[in-house]
């Protein structure tokens, strides 16, 4: 601030930045006299209330179906815990803007496991989350669909400290979840280590079983193959049926016999049915099980061709309806993994 005299005359000037410093004291002293109170519970209470008046229906905004429920709810709590439910409800905004009913109804039917939604509506009302043991699979697929990645976090977390060589197999075949690294890694790792004892669960007995026999010339060339090497060409021969085969005739194809393979110059597995006539190979042996494949086959198609037309594998599902249309799918099946993690010798 300075002061400049010319002929009794006087200016003022005042610097800025001194303004402003006077402006933020004047702020600071009139806020020091204000009243300010934090009440530390009134999250937990307006948490509380929702959940009530959830629970009496009362200013509910949306309904969901799922399976023979319906869920009735406030789209606000559902979408501020649901990233997934968030897109749901802010498209339909988009869509509907100020025509947008004032209560809306989604269906999810074929998606989701009733009883996992309602855990997971509960939780987004209450903050807890509070699963019988039984249930917390379906609870990950469903918190995993919902992008609810903390309760991802924990259902796996309780997944993997669950394990054992009953559980395993099934938890590692949850749809999806190989696109849940850090659990699948684990998985993977307590498989392979236990598979003395994974191999003998019941839950291996009762798994379809593809049956291959590799062609050796010698038995010496038997000893020197690696098993974990003749493991992956056996996977990846049976990736290739896969891929070939129409859908119907998939795992029928894979399954109804013994199939015979032998190593081709690529070092890729071949079904032993393609050996040349003549070739040193072409065993007696051989030759009838090329004449066992031609039978089998043929069966196959004749059995398909009696079925009629041909179904999806598995029927298309719409995540969310509202009776008019729905442009958004969950995936039909989850997409396969093709990957070795454990062998061991058959008894």
């Amino acid at each position: 601030m300075a002061d400049h005299g010319a002929g009794g005359d006087h200016e003022l000037a005042i610097n800025s930045k001194d303004q402003l410093t006077m402006v933020e004291q004047h702020q600071a002293d009139q806020q020091a006299n204000d009243l300010v109170f934090e009440d530390e519970k009134h999250l937990s209470r307006t948490l509380q209330a929702l959940n009530m008046m959830r629970k009496n229906r009362r200013f509910c905004d949306v309904v969901l179906h799922v399976g023979s429920i319906e869920i009735h709810a406030h789209r606000a709590v559902l979408a501020s815990a649901s990233p997934y439910l968030f897109e749901l409800f802010s498209a339909d905004d988009e869509t509907k803007g100020s025509a947008r009913e004032n209560i809306i109804t989604y269906k999810l039917n074929g998606v989701f496991d009733k009883n996992a939604f309602e855990k997971l509506v509960d939780y987004a009302y209450t903050a807890r989350l509070e699963v019988p043991s039984q249930h917390v699979r379906n609870v990950y697929l469903a918190a995993r669909q919902l992008k609810m990645e903390k309760v991802v976090q924990e259902c796996s977390e309780y997944l993997i400290r669950s394990l054992d060589e009953k559980n395993c197999i099934e938890i590692r075949a949850l749809p999806g979840i190989n696109r849940n690294h850090a659990l699948v890694t684990k998985l993977d790792a307590f498989i392979a280590e236990e598979f003395t004892k994974v191999y003998k669960s019941p839950v291996i007995s009762s798994l379809q079983c593809a049956r291959i026999e590799v062609l050796n010339q010698t038995r010496e060339e038997m000893c020197l193959v690696a098993s974990d090497s003749l493991c992956r060409l056996v996977l990846a021969w049976i990736r290739q049926h896969w891929e070939d085969e129409e859908p119907p005739a998939r795992l029928e194809a894979l399954t109804e016999k013994t199939h015979l393979l032998y190593l081709a110059m690529d070092n890729s597995l071949q079904d032993c049915s393609e050996l040349p006539t003549g070739d040193v190979s072409d065993t007696e042996i051989v030759q009838d099980y090329k004449k066992l494949s031609i039978k089998k086959k043929a069966q196959i198609n004749a059995k398909n061709r009696r079925k009629g037309p041909l179904q999806p594998a598995k029927p298309r599902i719409l995540m969310y309806s509202r009776e008019i249309s729905g442009n958004e799918r969950l995936e039909a099946e989850a997409e396969k993994e093709w990957k070795l993690i454990a062998s061991t010798k058959a008894h």
